[in-house]
């Protein structure tokens, strides 16, 4: 593989755990790795979806769970 092809599959997450550990190895040693990876990670994250957003309070109520549970409703 090119060092681009395994920049594109390292920040696709699409290589082998091996693979990727060198990946990652190489981008600390080298300027050129380094660069691909931040090229592909611009290139791709159009694609990514939306993260997704946290709900920190649920609008349903214990009562409303036990009465669809249990019938109380």
């Amino acid at each position: 593989m090119t060092i681009d092809e395994r920049a594109f599959a390292f920040v696709l997450g699409s290589l082998d755990d091996l693979a990727a550990a060198d990946v990652a190895e190489e981008i600390g040693q080298s300027n050129r790795m380094r660069e691909r990876v931040s090229y592909w990670r611009r290139q791709l994250a159009p694609l990514m979806p939306p993260p997704v957003e946290e709900v920190f309070e649920n609008p349903v109520s214990w009562d409303e769970v036990e009465a669809v549970v249990f019938g109380q409703l």
